[in-house]
Parts: structure tokens; C-alpha cells; sequence
């Protein structure tokens, strides 16, 4: 019975330190606006460099890769699922409004989800492409297909896993997105208190092939499990609020506008 209530009491003790640290990230998040709202950016990085180099190096150890969960833990649940499918569709979809402007993602400088698995795959690109190793640079190919998350500057990889992992570490390269949404819409519908991901949208029904899911206000709809993620989610929130987003000398417009 001790060793339950110890259990419990642990639980509880991470809980609290959890939410102290969710609260010290957003303090310092919003005294930041206070003095260059643009270094928000850099706030993410800090919080989801780690993570991003982290599922790299899982791969390289073989104790873990490709577990978008350590990334996202809002993502892996019907009723988040359904918010976030909602928001990933064309209508959010985004372009360069310039076409002289030129945007790519710089593979040593911004936030790139890559999420390779195989040990000796990962070995051979790394080994094989970047910068100092006598072999050919880093250059993007046709298999390379990545979507990059507007207000944030988050940019995930559907495929090309292991080459780009590998142009990461190699600090190496560019890389043009094939896909750019702005989901600055979804801070009206889900909110995080540190603890959970709460919607706060109109009641919503989604039906899949398994099964409806049933979203109301106010409930709770993912638990934090990574209070990294939890702060970037709501830093994003300061930024749509600010009229921002990563990369502020580049404007972007809705596809499907003029």
C-alpha cells in the first residue's frame, strides 16, 4: 500500500514541477514580446531542437526512432486527431505571395521533423552526403516532401526521412516545402493549461470508418505529456495574436485568394 501511495505522490510531484516549468516557458515567452515579439521564434527552436535531434539519434542507437509521440503528444488520439485533420486541409493551405521572394527551409537553422528508423540507412546518408566529408553536398531531391506549419515555423517530413536526417546533423542544405499551412485557425478551437489540450471550437461530430468521435466544449480532448510541446502549442497562440509568424520577411497568402 506504501509503495501505491508513493507511486501516486511521485505522479502528483511531477505533475506540479511540470506545470511550474509550462509556466516559467510562458512568462518568459510573453516578457520576450515585451522587447522583440519576433525572438519568439527562437523560443521554439530551444524547446523542439532537443526533440528533433532526438529522434535522429534514437534511430543512430536503435533505442527509439521514429516516434512522433516524443514530438507531438497532442497528436495520437481521435478527438485531437479530428481537430488537427480539420486544420490540415486545402483551405488552410498557404503560398509565397511574392513570387520574388525566395523561401527554403535552412536544414542548420530552422525546425525540421525528420523521422528516420533505419539504422543502416541512416548510416549510409550520413555517412554519404553534407558538408567536409569529401563526398557530394547535400541537395534536395524529388523524394524529399516535407510540410511546413505556419505560425510556427515547424516543418515536418512525409518522405525522404534519412537523407534530410542526414543534411540536419550535416548542417548542410536547403529545402522547399511542397506543402505550407497556416493553423493559426486552430487556437480557436483547442487551448493547453499545461496540463491538458482543451477545445474550446462548437460542438463538433466527426465520422470516420471506425466509429464517430463527439467533441464538445470544454473537454478534454489530449493530456500533456511533453511540456515542451505544450509551450510551443500556445506560443503559437502569442504569435497569431501578434500578427506574426517564423518568418516574418516573407508574406504568404491563402491558395485559394487572388
Amino acid at each position: 500500500m506504501k509503495s501505491v501511495l508513493n507511486f501516486f505522490s511521485d505522479v502528483f510531484k511531477k505533475r506540479n514541477s511540470d506545470i511550474e516549468k509550462f509556466n516559467n516557458i510562458m512568462k518568459f515567452a510573453t516578457d520576450m514580446v515585451d522587447i522583440n515579439k519576433y525572438a519568439l521564434v527562437d523560443i521554439i527552436k530551444s524547446l523542439l531542437f532537443p526533440m528533433q535531434y532526438a529522434l535522429i539519434s534514437g534511430t543512430i542507437s536503435k533505442s527509439g526512432g521514429r516516434d512522433l509521440n516524443y514530438f507531438c503528444d497532442f497528436f495520437w488520439n481521435d478527438k485531437m486527431l479530428c481537430v488537427w485533420t480539420e486544420m490540415r486541409s486545402n483551405k488552410n493551405k498557404v503560398k509565397i505571395k511574392d513570387a520574388n521572394d525566395n523561401f527554403s527551409l535552412n536544414l542548420s537553422r530552422d525546425v525540421i521533423i525528420s523521422t528516420p528508423w533505419h539504422n543502416e540507412r541512416l548510416l549510409g546518408t550520413l555517412s554519404g552526403l553534407g558538408y567536409g566529408k569529401n563526398k557530394k553536398p547535400w541537395r534536395q531531391d524529388d523524394n524529399h516532401k516535407v510540410e511546413t506549419w505556419l505560425p510556427w515555423g515547424i516543418s515536418i517530413v512525409d518522405t525522404g526521412n534519412h537523407s534530410i536526417a542526414a543534411g540536419i546533423i550535416s548542417g548542410d542544405g536547403y529545402l522547399i516545402p511542397n506543402k505550407i499551412y497556416d493553423l493559426s485557425d486552430i487556437f480557436k478551437k483547442v487551448k493547453c493549461d499545461g496540463k491538458n489540450y482543451i477545445y474550446i471550437g462548437p460542438k463538433r461530430l466527426k465520422e470516420y470508418s471506425h466509429g464517430s468521435v463527439h467533441i464538445k466544449p470544454n473537454d478534454i480532448i489530449g493530456y500533456v505529456d511533453n511540456i515542451n510541446t505544450a509551450s510551443v502549442f500556445e506560443i503559437g497562440r502569442i504569435m497569431t495574436e501578434k500578427g506574426i509568424h517564423a518568418w516574418p520577411e516573407i508574406s504568404f497568402a491563402k491558395i485559394n485568394e487572388d
